[in-house]
């Protein structure tokens, strides 16, 4: 069992716990696992692609402790269906308090759809030592569609970690709130050149005139991907059309529509 990096033209693999083949082996033993495997694309991560690959073996190897990979042989032997919230536990700010990092992302990786009523037990997180943690409390704090979670997000904007930073730049984009204009603005003199591309981008999606100056002094950014995304945002500003949010939001919108 394997996870696979790409990187342009270049891949990497990392191989995963050997309980992970042994229960592959034992949910497949009346089929065929070699036929019958497959890989799973996964969300873009951002950084060297060995560093990646190893922060996402220990992230799975957390998340599927002995017990859950089990439950999941016992699932396939029985002819079940996984359902996520058999496996979902409520958070509680003890167990974010745990010595082990693996068990704090676990116990994270398992709460309900995260809602309001979480952003204490989540801003907890963002303070959390390990990288992985903060990017999972970072991702939830995007799939929390209300105001309120701007705070946490803007800090996350902060975070010592471009992964972290720009998974917040993602969830901001996701929420489409114009609130978080003047800190995108601010972005955009971020150390990480992913960031400042992020920053650009949301403020193509869903800026306005305020941004003009910003994107103005983005125009002699080093680097060309930051210049070029600068220069579709001031096309767009300037020439009056308006804004129309990210693809994300876009397509969510159009499926609300479908359902009136």
């Amino acid at each position: 069992m394997q996870v696979k990096v790409e990187e342009e033209d270049q891949e990497k693999r990392f191989g995963l716990n050997n309980r992970f083949m042994e229960a592959a082996m034992e949910a497949s033993k009346d089929a065929d696992m070699l036929a019958e495997r497959e890989w799973v694309e996964q969300s873009p991560r951002y950084g060297q692609a060995e560093e990646v690959g190893q922060d996402v073996v220990a992230e799975i190897e957390a998340t599927y402790d002995q017990e859950r990979l089990k439950t999941l042989v016992d699932l396939a032997s029985s002819g079940g269906v996984q359902d996520r919230s058999q496996f979902e536990e409520p958070l509680t700010m003890e167990k974010l308090e745990s010595e082990d990092w693996k068990e704090r992302y676990a116990a994270l990786d398992r709460m309900p759809d995260p809602t309001t009523e979480d952003l204490p037990l989540l801003d907890r997180a963002l303070d959390d030592s390990k990288m992985s943690v903060r990017r999972l409390a970072t991702a939830y704090l995007g799939e929390i569609d209300d105001k309120a979670v701007l705070p946490y997000i803007y800090k996350a904007l902060q975070d010592k970690t471009v992964t972290v930073r720009r998974t917040a730049g993602d969830c901001l984009s996701d929420l489409g709130f114009t609130e978080a204009i003047p800190k995108m603005i601010e972005a955009l003199k971020d150390k990480s050149r992913i960031v400042r591309w992020r920053a650009a981008m949301f403020l193509y999606e869903y800026g306005d005139e305020t941004a003009l100056p910003a994107l103005e002094d983005a125009l002699q950014d080093p680097e060309f991907e930051v210049r070029m995304q600068a220069k579709m945002a001031l096309s767009r500003i300037q020439g009056g059309e308006e804004a129309k949010g990210s693809i994300w939001k876009q397509m969510m919108e159009m499926t609300k529509e479908k359902k009136k």
